[in-house]
């Protein structure tokens, strides 16, 4: 099949740069305002079929249809939307899934229900909102598993102690979860390493979902004001996740 599915997601009000970046998830959308849905490549796609299979509680949107080459909904929860998309050239089909999304008033924003690493590859980086060097990092890891909700933190250099609240999937619940963690570079980086004074387990709500949270208190006495750190988290029965960027002011 020449045409591919590979969701498109506009929200025409709130537009991406460059505006609807092809197969990219989005988790910048604001609420009320229409969000259009369609296909990247539609060459020889002679059938569309799209669903909304998760929306946040609470939220009563729908798709302006199932079958058109373009459809829209409109946002009226703060939370994820997954959509998924269906192509047919007649002879052989495709599938695609993709967040849209809307942070709550925190800037948190909460997994759907069945959403996957490439469905919620976001608008300018390479996997789960990393970035070119996270991706890197990533491929490294044996099974990063995490879909963290918290995208970047800043942290003052020479501070001793931030407590970072961390919501995903895939986090531990207690310390025994915990094999080993870590900070690594992501980038050229001038001063130390950050390091973990310790872990507190609570769950986070949002958006309709109940998830695992951490408390991550994170000592960033050494580090150097420019630089950007991964912080890697091994987890019993999970793998190694990358679970946060932070960044030092």
């Amino acid at each position: 099949m020449a045409g591919s599915a590979s969701i498109r997601i506009d929200q025409p009000a709130n537009p991406t740069t460059p505006i609807g970046q092809p197969g990219r998830a989005r988790d910048d959308l604001l609420l009320g305002l229409p969000v259009t849905l369609r296909n990247s490549d539609d060459t020889d796609v002679v059938r569309w079929v799209w669903a909304l299979i998760d929306v946040p509680l609470g939220s009563t949107a729908t798709l302006s249809g199932t079958t058109s080459p373009q459809v829209t909904f409109t946002p009226d929860v703060a939370g994820s939307y997954l959509a998924r998309l269906m192509v047919n050239d007649g002879l052989a089909g495709q599938i695609d899934l993709k967040v849209a999304a809307v942070k709550d008033s925190l800037g948190r924003r909460y997994p759907a229900t069945g959403e996957t690493a490439s469905s919620v590859n976001w608008p300018g980086n390479n996997e789960k909102g990393w970035g070119k060097d996270g991706e890197k990092i990533l491929r490294g890891l044996a099974r990063p598993q995490l879909l963290a909700a918290v995208d970047q933190q800043a942290i003052v250099a020479g501070t001793p102690s931030t407590v970072v609240p961390i919501a995903g999937l895939g986090l531990p619940t207690g310390l025994g979860q915990i094999v080993d963690n870590g900070f690594v570079p992501i980038g050229p980086v001038a001063g130390g390493s950050p390091a973990i004074n310790g872990w507190a387990f609570v769950s986070f709500t949002g958006g309709g979902k109940t998830i695992d949270g951490v408390l991550a208190d994170i000592d960033c006495t050494l580090c150097t004001a420019g630089d950007v750190w991964a912080l890697i988290v091994g987890v019993v029965d999970v793998g190694d996740s990358l679970v946060l960027s932070v960044e030092i002011v």
